[in-house]
């Protein structure tokens, strides 16, 4: 990726038949000499998004097969589009910067003539102009053979296309059709005409209504993907209203910004659907029976901070197999306070697997109404909910514990939610934390550990009756005693950038990934065992951490050891139990100089 330049001796490699310089995204040039290379039958240039042009003379190059990239340059000294005319090309081609190709050189190319060529890509200058219909007279010339297979076109400014782009009878073969950018543009194919069309991604064409005109002639026999982003004005399937078209094969679709369009289609084997809206037009169209029966992935990002509201049409007794959901916003989805009813669509969402929550600011309190509907629930999410303080309004005992939420829980994974003080009653079933920017969470199990601990470890002269006074009040039953793990399985811990955590788990036998960094709030890791199991532990900037975890145990396990910027830290029990191990390890060597300085004097000490 750090390639500027290839040296020019490549081009005396007179034998060599393949040269790939794919996603070499810094690549200026190509060796001006490259035509001596007359044996090169394959090129990969795809991804050299910083070619400036290409080296004189490439149509000598008669071997020549493939020829991913191609960037039209208007620089002397520069191959043109010309220099394709005897090149027997197959497979991808993309040719970009066009506004730069002229008519004749597009027509010398001859693209209709190169029959093994099966993906097309033709790309203009974002910030390019047509001049008296020049981009139109280039594309017109650029017509390829009808069997084509693949065909974009990006940021072409003509006011129309050519007539092999709208040609009912052409392009019968193409199964994928991509149109980005082209904002000037006011007619468009008949996209229902292409009968083997299997792809179809619109993006940004600001005077696209529909697809097509009438449904009779307009039906997706093939289609299983259909993405739309930035269309305007788009407002409808079918320009005649009142009809419907048919999309019998439609699995997956993503429509991202089109703020007219208010239905989605009429599409029995839908799988997948992903929206991007201001409004929740579409997404609370997709809450029907029609559609929830079938679907296993939905993706919802609703920027309108309206919240909460009844939603109707609702069918309890459909059985909905949704096992992946994101929630990107969408405050209608949820309650604001715990005194609200729950939103009755999350009775459906029994099957749900993975749920990822994002920037949804109308959650203050874990939402438990709603969490309890998941009772298949195996990975949790929660990125950026920057008002989610965590614990609820509860009744009675300030330390109450309440019913585990998700019992079936196996991933947690939370990230930059600013405000967040507590966790919900983690499950056993546990396997894996990643934290990362939570700089108000105090303690990573449901309750802050302090006040269990005041509870639980109580004076073991205490009579009984003081404790079954004690457990009636706070339901001590169902508790995360540290008697009893209430993460047993948990094989995965990461915390990163959560400056005021000052209390971990209880025992975790079976950890086997351990990573804190950046938490100056933790002083000791005693707490978490003997570690037995563990493999990887990297303790990095925790300033006031005095004890590695495991003091007492053997790190018999352990293989990869990092530890940096913890001044505070004792070395010694861990330095004595690797001792005879050290050279094994991965990571930065204790006993190295230049690693002593992020160790504590006793270390160095003791290593001399």
């Amino acid at each position: 990726m750090s390639i500027e330049e290839l040296p020019k001796e490549i081009s005396i490699l007179y034998n060599l038949q393949t040269l790939k310089l794919c996603k070499c995204i810094r690549l200026g040039r190509l060796p001006e000499d490259m035509k001596c290379m007359e044996n090169l039958r394959h090129l990969y240039t795809n991804g050299c998004s910083s070619l400036k042009c290409m080296p004189p003379g490439l149509g000598q190059l008669t071997s020549l097969q493939t020829l991913t990239y191609f960037v039209v340059s208007s620089s002397p000294g520069c191959s043109t589009i010309r220099e394709l005319q005897d090149l027997n090309l197959g497979g991808d081609l993309e040719l970009s910067h066009l506004q730069f190709a002229t008519e004749v050189d597009a027509q010398a190319c001859s693209l209709g003539n190169k029959e093994k060529l099966t993906h097309l890509s033709l790309k203009w200058g974002d910030d390019s102009s047509d001049e008296l219909g020049h981009h139109r007279n280039v594309l017109d010339a650029l017509k390829p053979h009808a069997a084509l297979e693949f065909l974009r076109i990006r940021s072409y400014r003509g006011t129309g296309f050519p007539a092999w782009v709208v040609s009912i009878n052409f392009l019968q073969h193409l199964t994928e059709l991509k149109l980005d950018g082209c904002t000037r543009c006011e007619e468009f194919p008949q996209f229902g005409q292409f009968k083997s069309l299997e792809v179809l991604v619109l993006k940004r064409l600001n005077k696209l209504q529909s697809l097509c005109n009438h449904s009779s002639s307009a039906i997706f026999p093939a289609l299983k993907d259909l993405r739309l982003k930035k269309l305007e004005i788009f407002e409808r399937w079918v320009a005649t209203e009142g009809e419907e078209l048919a999309f019998p094969q439609l699995e997956n679709v993503k429509i991202k910004d089109c703020p007219k369009l208010a239905i989605l289609p009429e599409a029995p084997k839908l799988k997948f659907i992903t929206l991007k809206e201001e409004k929740a037009q579409l997404s609370l169209s997709i809450l029907k029976a029609r559609y929830m029966s079938c679907l296993s992935r939905v993706g919802l990002s609703v920027s309108d901070d309206t919240e909460a509201a009844p939603i109707t049409e609702l069918d309890q007794d459909c059985e909905v197999s949704l096992s992946n959901l994101l929630l990107d916003g969408c405050n209608f989805l949820f309650c604001s306070t715990p005194l609200q009813p729950t939103v009755g669509v999350w009775k459906w969402f029994g099957q749900l697997v993975h749920l990822t929550l994002k920037s949804c600011d109308v959650l203050i309190y874990w939402p438990e109404e709603e969490f309890r509907c998941l009772v298949s629930l195996n990975s949790l999410s929660i990125n950026s909910c920057s008002k989610l303080v965590g614990r609820t309004q509860g009744k009675g005992c300030r330390t109450q514990v309440r019913d585990q939420l998700v019992p079936n829980l196996k991933e947690l994974t939370i990230d930059h939610c600013g405000s967040l003080t507590e966790l919900f009653v983690l499950p056993p079933s546990l396997t894996s934390i990643d934290m990362l920017d939570c700089n108000s969470l105090e303690s990573i199990l449901g309750q802050d550990d302090t006040e269990l601990e005041s509870i639980l470890h109580f004076d073991a002269a205490s009579s009984s009756e003081h404790f079954n006074d004690l457990t009636s009040t706070c339901l001590l039953e169902h508790s995360p005693s540290p008697r009893i793990n209430p993460l047993q399985c948990l094989d995965f811990l990461r915390i990163i950038s959560c400056k005021n955590l000052r209390f971990m788990p209880t025992q975790l036998d079976a950890l086997q990934f351990l990573d804190i960094d950046d938490c100056n709030g933790l002083e000791s890791l005693d707490c978490l065992g003997d570690m037995l199991l563990l493999e990887t532990l990297y303790l990095i900037r925790c300033k006031h951490l005095a004890s590695v975890p495991g003091s007492l145990g053997s790190y018999s396990a352990l293989t990869k050891l990092c530890i940096q910027y913890c001044p505070a830290l004792n070395m010694k029990p861990l330095y004595g139990h690797l001792q005879q191990r050290l050279d094994s390890l991965e990571g930065p060597k204790l006993w190295e100089p230049k690693s002593w300085k992020y160790m504590v004097p006793s270390l160095r000490k003791h290593k001399h």
